[in-house]
């Protein structure tokens, strides 16, 4: 499923593995058909943030994000060198869930990403800071003023339930802060203590789309209507089709010519719903759906 996923030419394994499991292979080699998957969300991996930090092998919060969102979505990973290298063009969506260290030329390109149509989801209670310790460039992009505060949080209470789809839907969602002294075109999604807690700013053809301390179950949702329902947000957006709406341990990935691979991670059979077309997986097993014809 990984090679699959990461749209591998191949697939390499020790020796032993395919002599002791060869009907295994024999069973999956035709899945391995190189179609490229179709993944337009990544997340951001902060380069400068992680080699400031020497003690964490892995960002912990980005780690823990992660696993838990690929049960419900695909996703690349994007570092600061990627970004120079001028990767964010295959995105609609990049999501940035911790380091608030990063070089000036990343969040200078994150900006004109952002202002050609991309959109940036952010987590954090700290406004994002170059290694010299300016904070201007990270205050513009979310859409804070020099008068900015962080406040305490709450349970929240949505403004936009046509983009929140999934967040609404999540019980007693709360966000653990909020923020004062936003830029006048911030628009509020969210607010605790009718304070903002989750809010977007536009620029130009693209947003920030910002959250000031959620919790992490609902900052997942908050990505997942980013992916699924960011036409209830600006009309002019696409939204992704959502192939995989549950947290079940059945993993997806659509290919470019339509179809759904879907792996079984569990040692029981698990009976999958996807856009209407229902799929029984054996245990730790692959199938596939057509959703359409390329």
């Amino acid at each position: 499923m990984e090679a699959l996923s990461c749209g591998n030419f191949g697939f390499w394994d020790w020796g032993q593995n395919p002599v002791g499991a060869a009907s295994v292979f024999r069973e999956y080699t035709n899945y391995l058909t190189r179609e490229k998957p179709w993944v337009d969300v990544a997340l951001f991996f902060p380069t400068t943030a992680h080699r400031l930090s020497p003690s964490n092998s892995f960002p912990p919060r980005l780690q823990a994000v992660g696993a838990r969102l690929r049960d419900v979505m695909d996703f690349d990973m994007l570092d600061e060198e990627l970004i120079a290298d001028h990767g964010l063009r295959h995105y609609r969506v990049l999501v940035w869930v911790e380091g608030d260290w990063v070089e000036e030329k990343t969040l200078k390109a994150l900006a004109a990403w952002v202002e050609k149509g991309g959109v940036l989801v952010w987590w954090g209670g700290q406004v994002p800071e170059t290694v010299e310790g300016c904070t201007s460039f990270g205050s513009a992009l979310l859409g804070l003023t020099p008068e900015a505060s962080w406040q305490g949080g709450g349970p929240l209470n949505i403004q936009n339930p046509a983009f929140l789809r999934h967040l609404q839907a999540q019980a007693g969602p709360r966000a653990g802060a909020t923020a004062t002294g936003l830029g006048r075109s911030a628009e509020v999604l969210a607010t605790a203590e009718q304070r903002p807690a989750i809010w977007a700013m536009p620029h130009r053809k693209g947003w920030v789309i910002a959250a000031a301390g959620l919790d992490e179950a609902a900052f997942n949702e908050l990505v997942r209507d980013a992916a699924y329902n960011l036409s209830g947000l600006d009309a002019k957006k696409t939204d992704a089709p959502e192939v995989d709406a549950d947290y079940d341990g059945v993993y997806a990935t659509l290919l470019a010519n339509g179809e759904v691979i879907l792996f079984n991670s569990h040692a029981e059979a698990r009976t999958k719903s996807v856009r209407g077309k229902v799929v029984t997986l054996p245990p730790r097993s692959l199938r596939s759906v057509l959703l359409y014809a390329r």
